[in-house]
């Protein structure tokens, strides 16, 4: 179930300035702590950290799990599957 949606319309600024995740935080009315970021390049984990928000990058952009550690993923998986097998018996304050 979605619950909200974000766009470029609610966001001065483009990644890897935080804008969206501040836009989305807003939006569900959550802390940046409670709430998890999924993403594939390095601006996705950079946006989300400058915001303080935990960031899981996904290997399925093209990029290495290098670069999205560097940028700031704390977990890195090799691909949608892995991370939805994962991730649903996770607890996110854990990642």
């Amino acid at each position: 179930m979605i619950e909200v949606t974000a766009s470029s319309e609610d966001a001065e600024q483009s990644k890897p300035a935080p804008d969206i995740f501040k836009a989305v935080l807003r939006k569900l009315k959550l802390e940046n702590g409670d709430a998890v970021a999924i993403g594939d390049s390095p601006y996705d984990a950079e946006a989300a950290g400058k915001a303080g928000i935990r960031t899981i990058g996904v290997l399925c952009g093209g990029l290495t799990e290098q670069s999205l550690r560097q940028a700031g993923c704390a977990e890195v998986y090799p691909g949608p599957a892995s991370l939805y097998t994962r991730f649903k018996h996770s607890d996110p304050r854990d990642i």
